[in-house]
């Protein structure tokens, strides 16, 4: 039993995994879209969150936005807001997670 314990893998070595440091500049930008008007905030060609008036919202619903992501490790309705600016700043926090999300040992 002792041997089979020395025999265990060692742990992939990281440097062969190294790939860049990457700065994360978050651009906001027009997402195609034949119905809606989205804004999409975008880390290079990656769009981290976006967001939309939605127009199937009861009248007297104030929260008539929807930020959404399509990340694998987020969620993918972030939420309902009343404006664009908490709308940005949603999406501004998801990015900001996936930039952690990107950092080793995270």
């Amino acid at each position: 039993k002792m041997k089979n314990e020395e025999q265990t893998p060692k742990e992939p070595q990281t440097e062969a995994l190294y790939i860049a440091d990457v700065s994360c500049r978050a651009i906001w930008k027009k997402v195609p879209s034949q119905y809606l008007s989205i804004t999409g905030l975008f880390i290079g060609k990656v769009k981290v969150a976006s967001y939309f008036m939605d127009g199937c919202s009861s009248k007297d619903d104030p929260k008539k936005y929807v930020v959404n992501s399509t990340l694998p490790t987020i969620k993918d309705t972030i939420g309902r807001f009343e404006t664009e600016e908490e709308c940005k700043q949603a999406c501004i926090r998801v990015a900001k997670v996936f930039c952690e999300q990107l950092q080793h040992g995270s």
